[in-house]
């Protein structure tokens, strides 16, 4: 975006494909290493389940919050190549369905494995750093859990 906007060079240009592709694989080896490093760090803390004193109720929570990272990203994955190879299809669809707007969902599922991914790392923070007390997972407005420490009034599950 910023090459197109200091160059002035429509999407179909070759310095345009080439700053996406850039941007593209950077985005891609980001998200690669933190779903590699956060998988790695899951297992040594299973490893030392009986060493740490770790509750199996709070080994699964930190799974699942990687796992709902995890679909999320492939979800928003899809609906980007969605978006980027069906675009014309898609606003064009027949019998007057509306156009879904892939793209948006692509910044909604990102998002969504973002706020995943940050609870994974911070439950998994806890656990380690918080002397045996194990964190749970709290709702906050029905669908926003957190991880906390204290004694929850609205404990998730």
């Amino acid at each position: 975006g910023l090459f197109v906007t200091l160059f002035q060079h429509g999407r179909a240009s070759f310095g345009h494909q080439l700053f996406r592709g850039v941007m593209s694989c950077s985005f891609s080896i980001f998200f690669a290493g933190l779903f590699y490093g956060t998988a790695r760090m899951l297992r040594k803390l299973e490893g030392k389940k009986i060493e740490r004193k770790l509750t199996t109720s709070a080994l699964q929570d930190l799974n699942s919050l990687y796992m709902t990272s995890y679909v999320c990203i492939v979800l928003a994955i899809l609906s980007w190549v969605s978006d980027n190879a069906f675009c014309d299809q898609l606003q064009n669809l027949p019998f007057g369905i509306p156009y879904i707007h892939t793209h948006s969902w692509w910044h909604l599922f990102t998002t969504l494995c973002l706020y995943a991914m940050g609870l994974t790392l911070e439950f998994a923070w806890r656990l380690i750093v918080n002397g045996g007390k194990q964190p749970v997972l709290v709702d906050t407005f029905a669908f926003l859990p957190y991880p906390t420490t204290k004694s929850p009034k609205h404990r998730r599950g």
